[in-house]
């Protein structure tokens, strides 16, 4: 699976563009990270994170098939890959022993 930036940075625009949509600009989801991922069973996808401020209560109606809509405009745009999307809080991202810090597992190329 060859990946170029822009990609990854379009996959990562269309979820931000979504979210913020779904949720009218009341949560700030930042950073959004996007990498391309390979299945045990050989079929690509995209890992994405989304970091949240920590405490936000994110209603599950509004994320209620948010990877559905997401992966529609994907496919929209040529870009078949499903993504998988998982939501943490902005202090695991930064925590040493986190994300970021490699322990939970890097997304980031």
């Amino acid at each position: 699976m060859t990946e170029t930036k822009e990609r990854l940075r379009l996959v990562a625009d269309v979820v931000k563009a979504d979210l913020e949509e779904r949720f009218a600009g009341k949560v700030a989801f930042d950073p959004i990270v996007v990498a391309p991922a390979r299945s045990v069973y050989g079929d690509d996808y995209f890992r994405v994170i989304v970091v949240v401020p920590d405490g936000a209560v994110l209603d599950p109606n509004k994320l209620n098939r948010a990877h559905v809509s997401i992966w529609g405009t994907l496919c929209g745009m040529d870009i078949p890959e499903h993504p998988s999307i998982r939501y943490i809080d902005h202090s695991d991202w930064l925590d040493p022993e986190g994300y970021n810090g490699g322990k939970r597992g890097v997304y980031i190329d």
